[in-house]
């Protein structure tokens, strides 16, 4: 039961060692810079520098180093030819990629090789005897040789753009042919019209900026008025949560507690609705057994009733502030919490929880403070509603008062129970911050559960004040990329994925009535909407899957609105910039490498610098907080014991290795082909990420080779 990913990145640990890491990037360039090269600072001229760059430019193009960029040109056009897209806007997409794919692998290899080898061969050959007995300084050579290398990347890039663009406006042109025939030859209901006729009319090579949303929710049903209950299905991979924020007083309040062995508990305050299973939850309850859970418990060999709802049961957990699980007492706490039934009809159900002492003292220790409640819903054909505040943290108050009617799991008689509740919600519209409800991650973004019968659970993206600036024909285009995963076969009367879609004005109070279309994988798919459907730029998209043993991936920019188009050759421009300066970080941890490595090795550690945050990341987020839980889940783990071992060493692992790559060069920060094969337009926000990390990281370790290279004898 792992939160979404979008939780992590926005854990405070995270700007923490960011902040950290530019403050070490900022005094090894003032140390460096001052301390030991000070003399070679003041020193410093620029048509030196110039005339470094200008030697070692010149002897790439001696070693016909641009005779490269011809071979990856006829293997792009080779690729690509033999390449099988889906439909044309897929031919355009793969066709950028390969180019930018092309052209980024031969940039960077060919810097590295330049970069690693100039130095130690000059060294070896005793070349740099006759430089370093000039008038130029350590610090001249160092930025020399960066700005020659990085002026050799220039000129391979300028070719394969000239190139990229000359043969996307050749494929642009041929699909676009290909797509007007297919056009007059398509029945005028086919479901392929629309798409095709929009690729048409907007060209395939085109730069789009995108309107996105506000917030996302994965709910049960379909929302109501702002204050009125918001619900979750069972066993659909929903769950909400809950932040708490404790004052210092209440932190002492809760070590207390622990102290004195007293009481604390969480308290889930739960609206409960439940329906007939269908065909698939009758299926669901004889695998859980669920019956046989919490206070129902019946011998094993019973017969299961599953023409009946089970009883309503709750999974809760406790997430510190970087969504990891804070565990305490026995293994397995908070799993299948059976609800109390409220002795009102009509009334909320409720589950208290007692919280064990060690993991008090965890919330109240000084790194606490700060943690989730995450409420997951475990019977199926059952809903649950989360009211303003659907869960509080009970502690003592020093008043004795009988605390039975809390319900029959608190003692009979106890002290009074004081009620922490979340921190107000800042904009002052609502009492209590509100429940934020998501599902579980899917391979991209969050699962959103499909259901034939149309009565699955809804993503629902919220847009506040959306600009819809691009109005074509009365008309305003909605984006939907949308990633397919399936975990059984479709229905082969369809043959496809379906998603219906329905649109709620907030201004208008109108309901657009809704519509299907199939997504592909991966793939955006546009809908021409009525612009007066969504006047005044508020309202609400809501997507349902409409397929059974199957679920789709949604994430906050799965949805968005064309808000406007941009030049596309300015959007290459934007693009390939990213890509040199790329080039310009490897150059500069090549030579960094090579101030005290052979070149060998230099290559190897140069490379393993560049990979090693993609490769920490990526195994990172395979072992992303909350995995440990689900692994002992997936595979039945019985054994306690085995449960928390295997839990804490995966969660440990994942925490570990998240910490190491913030040590190393983040190069998903240069989005070369991100944007632009999707056909977005490339944000300056991107630009200023990627000058972020060559500041923060290439800049130091400029420096730092200066450093070495003044220290080390490399002449008599």
């Amino acid at each position: 039961m792992p939160p979404s990913h979008m939780h992590f990145l926005m854990a405070i640990p995270a700007w923490m060692n960011e902040y950290a890491n530019w403050m070490v990037a900022a005094l090894i360039v003032i140390v460096g810079l001052v301390w030991f090269g000070w003399a070679d600072l003041t020193r410093l001229h620029g048509r030196r520098i110039w005339a470094i760059s200008s030697v070692c430019f010149t002897e790439a193009l001696r070693k016909r180093i641009l005779w490269v960029t011809p071979l990856a040109i006829a293997g792009v056009i080779t690729v690509s030819q033999l390449s099988r897209p889906i439909d044309a806007q897929d031919a355009i997409r793969q066709a950028t990629k390969y180019c930018l794919f092309a052209s980024g692998l031969l940039v960077t290899v060919t810097a590295v090789i330049l970069a690693c080898t100039n130095l130690p061969r000059e060294i070896e050959s005793r070349v740099i005897y006759t430089i370093v007995t000039k008038p130029v300084t350590r610090l001249e050579i160092v930025l020399g040789k960066v700005l020659g290398f990085a002026r050799v990347s220039a000129a391979i890039i300028l070719v394969m753009g000239i190139f990229t663009y000359a043969y996307l406006q050749a494929r642009n042109h041929l699909e676009l042919a290909q797509l007007r025939r297919q056009l007059t030859s398509l029945p005028a209901n086919s479901t392929l019209r629309v798409a095709m006729q929009h690729d048409v009319d907007r060209g395939l090579l085109r730069t789009e900026n995108l309107e996105a949303t506000n917030a996302l929710e994965i709910l049960g049903r379909a929302p109501g008025p702002p204050g009125s209950t918001s619900w979750m299905q069972g066993v659909q991979g929903e769950y909400f949560l809950v932040p708490f924020l404790l004052t210092p007083e209440q932190r002492d309040q809760l070590s207390a507690v622990s102290q004195s062995k007293s009481a604390a508990f969480i308290m889930t305050t739960l609206r409960i609705e439940q329906r007939t299973p269908d065909a698939i939850e009758r299926r669901m309850i004889k695998d859980m057994n669920i019956q046989a859970l919490g206070n129902t418990k019946r011998p094993t060999t019973a017969p299961i009733d599953d023409s009946t709802p089970p009883p309503p049961h709750i999974a809760v957990r406790v997430l510190d502030k970087s969504h990891r699980p804070i565990t305490g007492g026995e293994t397995g706490w908070g799993d299948n919490i059976a609800l109390i039934k409220p002795d009102t009809p009509g009334g909320a159900w409720f589950a208290p929880l007692a919280m064990p002492s060690d993991m008090l003292d965890k919330l109240a220790g000084p790194a606490a403070g700060e943690f989730f409640v995450q409420v997951t819903g475990v019977s199926p054909a059952t809903d649950y509603g989360a009211d303003e505040a659907p869960v509080a943290l009970l502690v003592p108050s020093g008043e004795p008062e009988n605390a039975s009617s809390m319900g029959p799991q608190l003692p009979a008689a106890a002290p009074k129970l004081a009620k922490i509740f979340p921190p107000p919600d800042k904009s002052g519209k609502l009492k209590y911050t509100p429940p934020e409800f998501l599902s579980y991650p899917a391979q991209r973004g969050m699962r959103l559960e499909g259901h034939a019968a149309g009565n699955g659970p809804l993503a629902v993206y919220h847009f506040e004040g959306a600009k819809l600036n691009q109005i074509l024909s009365g008309k305003v285009s909605m984006q939907f990329r949308l990633n397919v995963e399936r975990i059984g076969d479709v229905d082969p009367n369809t043959g496809y994925s379906l998603v219906q879609v329905q649109i709620v004005n907030h201004k208008t109070g109108k309901a657009i009535a809704p519509f299907t279309f199939a997504p592909e994988i991966n793939q955006a798919r546009y809908i021409d909407l009525p612009a007066a459907d969504l006047e005044g730029g508020s309202f609400d998209v809501m997507l349902r899957g409409l397929v059974d043993n199957q679920w789709l991936g949604v994430s906050p920019t799965s949805v968005a609105i064309v808000a406007a188009d941009q030049s596309f050759i300015f959007n290459l421009f934007k693009s390939l910039l990213l890509l040199w300066l790329l080039s310009v970080l490897v150059v500069i941890i090549a030579v960094f490498c090579s101030t005290f490595l052979s070149w060998p090795i230099a290559v190897v550690c140069t490379l393993l610098i560049l990979l090693g945050h993609w490769g920490v990341m990526e195994l990172g987020d395979a072992l992303r907080p909350g995995l440990g839980h689900a692994i002992t889940q997936e595979f039945k783990v019985e054994d306690t014991g085995a449960q928390y071992t295997l839990s804490s060493f995966i969660e440990t692992l994942a925490w570990i290795l998240r910490g190491t790559s913030n040590l190393l060069p983040d190069v998903s920060q240069f989005p070369v082909t991100d944007y632009i094969e999707s056909g977005i337009s490339i944000p300056i926000a991107a630009i200023g990420g990627a000058l972020g990390v060559l500041c923060c990281y290439g800049l130091p370790m400029l420096v730092l080779g200066y450093v070495i290279l003044r220290k080390k004898e490399v002449a008599p």
